[in-house]
């Protein structure tokens, strides 16, 4: 007896330890083994409770139910009403979620099937394991994102990024603050699109390694636990001793997709008044540089005018030497005149090579802002093109010299790549949208061919052809383009129609 107590009190620590740490492939091959050795004193205790059954016959045989937190005794009825305590700690939460719902009871019959179920979700765990094991390209990329931080952890970072005080009176720290909100609107787009993987790894993957590749992408360094696979939740787990099911993780996911589109626009928000403060204030330099200019000419004009009171001799001669200062004077300004127009000449080109960098910035931002989510229309893919290309140009205008030809060059690469793809997608959707003009075309004339029957067989048949033509055309639509979603609508319809003129002619 006190044998069979000790096991129904390691009941607890059993379950909770059924669990798969998703990790390098040296800890997963430990945890084979591990899971090995716990499925086997499972099934002892199976085999204990049919031996106790087996001996003694009892009126009441039931198991209070284990609450899910805390630490509290639940009483087991044992043959002859011996009563066992079995200790659950915060460390075992999972047991009453794998012995069932709260508030119900469990006889010793039910507890058997209940370990039945522990040892399959067991053999489940290592079939898993044996199969990430197996795929070095899967455990490759499990360790590659778990080196990166968290996506709730990234979101929250760069959430902070953005708060910021704006320097309205300094220009050089508002040209600072214009960097860090656009690096931090870059970042934003990178994790909304990290977002997007998890979302399609975890909602359309085909086998669990996929579905596995969304739970690391999602967790990263925080790394992640398969704790049960339960009937109501589907599969639990749990990451820095927080529990989710997989559908918490989709929720978090869509929230975090709506929060950071939110946070790109606010984005531009801030970036504008930062920018045109940075306007403002260059404006208002170069008025108090204005000023004092005209206040140093003003002393010296009124210092250079003759005096009435000077006779003709004297002013001859002051204007003689006036000549001959204005004419050493000129000489002086048209030695240094090349010097300074250099130097402003240089002072432009630094200033419009950050204007044009700035500019291509936001214009990059943009287009990538307007094509997130697809599918989208002609007319988005267009402009969104457009703003690439006037990126593109501006980029392509910055001088070699600057201090921003080096940055230039970097994002003008990345910019071409995406026009790239802007392009080829767009080829993607007009071919697309033709097809569909052209298989609502066909549908148009066999419709219009056989309005009110009776008609002559040929007829009929040129009618099942231009439906036919028009269902294959409808089929070879790519999915994901815009013209997809109306040609699914459109495609029962013309089966429809094609079936009945197919009956009409009997093929």
């Amino acid at each position: 007896m006190a044998d069979f107590k000790e096991l129904i009190n390691e009941l607890p620590n059993l379950a909770d330890s059924l669990k798969l740490n998703v990790g390098d492939a040296n800890e997963i091959s430990q945890q084979i083994v591990h899971i090995g050795n716990v499925q086997d004193k499972l099934r002892k205790i199976q085999e204990d409770i049919e031996a106790e059954l087996g001996r003694e016959k009892f009126k009441k045989k039931a198991m209070g139910v284990l609450p899910f937190f805390g630490t509290v005794v639940a009483t087991v009825f044992i043959p002859g009403g011996f009563l066992v305590d079995a200790a659950i700690t915060v460390g075992a939460v999972f047991f009453a979620e794998k012995f069932g719902k709260s508030e119900t009871e469990l006889t010793l019959n039910d507890l058997q099937l209940k370990i039945e179920d522990l040892v399959d979700w067991g053999e489940w765990l290592k079939n898993t394991a044996e199969e990430i094991l197996s795929d070095s390209e899967i455990i490759n990329q499990i360790i590659f994102q778990q080196q990166q931080f968290s996506l709730p952890t990234q979101f929250q970072r760069l959430d902070e990024s953005l708060m910021i005080n704006l320097a309205f009176g300094e220009a050089k720290v508002l040209q600072q603050q214009i960097r860090q909100i656009i690096q931090a609107q870059e970042n934003f787009l990178q994790v909304k699109q990290r977002l997007n993987e998890v979302i399609n790894y975890i909602e359309n993957g085909e086998d669990i390694l996929k579905i596995l590749l969304g739970f690391s992408a999602f967790f990263g360094k925080s790394g992640f636990v398969l704790e049960w696979l339960d009937d109501e939740h589907g599969l639990i787990i749990s990451s820095n001793g927080q529990l989710q099911a997989v559908a918490d993780v989709i929720d978090e996911c869509v929230s975090f997709k709506e929060k950071t589109s939110a946070l790109i626009l606010h984005g531009n928000t801030f970036r504008g008044q930062a920018e045109q403060a940075l306007k403002n204030l260059e404006t208002q330099n170069n008025k108090i540089e204005a000023k004092k200019t005209q206040t140093i000419i003003a002393p010296q004009t009124l210092e250079q005018r003759p005096k009435k009171s000077a006779n003709i001799k004297q002013s001859i001669l002051v204007i003689g030497s006036s000549l001959a200062i204005f004419g050493f004077g000129g000489w002086m300004c048209q030695n240094k005149f090349p010097q300074v127009q250099l130097q402003s000449l240089s002072f432009n080109f630094e200033g419009n090579a950050v204007t044009n960098l700035q500019s291509a910035q936001k214009l990059g931002m943009e287009a990538a802002v307007m094509v997130q989510n697809p599918p989208h229309t002609l007319v988005v893919w267009q402009q969104a093109l457009l703003k690439w290309q006037q990126a593109i140009n501006l980029l392509e205008s910055i001088p070699e010299g600057t201090s921003v030809s080096t940055q230039a060059k970097k994002q003008l690469l990345n910019y071409r790549v995406n026009h790239a793809a802007i392009s080829q997608r767009l080829m993607t959707e007009s071919k697309a949208a033709a097809n569909l003009e052209s298989a609502q075309k066909l549908a148009m004339e066999a419709a219009v061919m056989v309005p009110n029957p009776p008609h002559q067989e040929e007829v009929w048949q040129q009618a099942f052809f231009k439906w036919q033509q028009a269902i294959n055309i409808l089929e070879a639509i790519p999915s994901g383009t815009f013209a997809s979603q109306i040609a699914k609508e459109k495609l029962s319809i013309y089966k429809t129609n094609y079936a009945a003129i197919a009956t009409k002619l009997k093929y």
